[in-house]
């Protein structure tokens, strides 16, 4: 069995997927996405908003992250289209800015990592970063003062969920390092042993590897964040 653990408004691609590859997928939805969007936090966004022509690129790491920033950029949009580039992680993000008619570009690895390469090598200039607080953060991190964030949602995870994860040779879908840390930290260690984790990056991996050292995990690594890549990597283990 396949478990799906994304929230259920980001699991309707790969529950599509699924279905199209004839896969038997769980959903066990371990969380759901709150907006951050306030007045209050309107007028602490306002000073990067008013100078959107400062950033020669903005960029979106979920499709969160690309739902939220576009209700975020509404009435500054005509102007974004004119004058930025606009930048996804992967093909799920690319269409909701498909769908209000934004085009947009996509990295060849379909990572953070790709994103960098493409920003250094293609896309010059500063960005503005579109995220959750659960970003990890390795756009900030690698372009310093040459990219600014809008932290627009969270992640709220929920607890009683975790009762539909039972013993059995499963394997986990985890496309965040905050949901791996939430089901390792929760989740029986007699039903942990047993399981197959597909990681969307070497990144988390390696951060599940270093909090969690006197554990043995079952790790694997999809080749990218996508969901079809996620599925592929687990059909390697059915």
């Amino acid at each position: 069995m396949i478990i799906n653990t994304r929230p259920k408004n980001l699991s309707k691609n790969i529950i599509k997927l699924s279905k199209d590859l004839g896969v038997d997928l769980n959903n066990v939805h371990l969380s759901e996405i709150k907006s951050l969007i306030s007045e209050e936090k309107k007028i602490e966004w306002e000073p990067k908003l008013s100078k959107l022509n400062d950033y020669s690129n903005l960029i979106f790491t979920s499709q969160s992250s690309a739902a939220l920033g576009l209700e975020i950029l509404a009435s500054h949009i005509s102007t974004c289209k004119k004058n930025q580039k606009f930048i996804c992680v992967g093909p799920a993000t690319k269409k909701i800015l498909s769908d209000q008619g934004i085009n947009s570009y996509l990295p060849q690895i379909k990572s953070s990592k790709g994103i960098l390469e493409m920003i250094k090598t293609k896309f010059y200039g500063k960005s503005l970063i579109f995220c959750g607080e659960n970003s990890n953060r390795f756009l900030q991190d690698s372009l310093k003062e040459m990219i600014d964030e809008i932290v627009c949602y969270k992640p709220v995870f929920k607890i009683n969920e975790l009762a539909n994860i039972y013993e059995g040779r499963d394997i986990i879908l985890i496309s965040n390092f905050l949901t791996a840390d939430f089901i390792m930290k929760n989740l029986n260690s007699k039903i942990l042993a047993k399981k197959i984790f597909v990681v969307a990056s070497e990144r988390i991996k390696n951060k599940v590897l270093e909090k969690f050292k006197d554990n043995s995990f079952d790790l694997k690594v999809a080749n990218d964040s996508s969901d079809n890549a996620m599925l592929k990597k687990a059909l390697e283990f059915i």
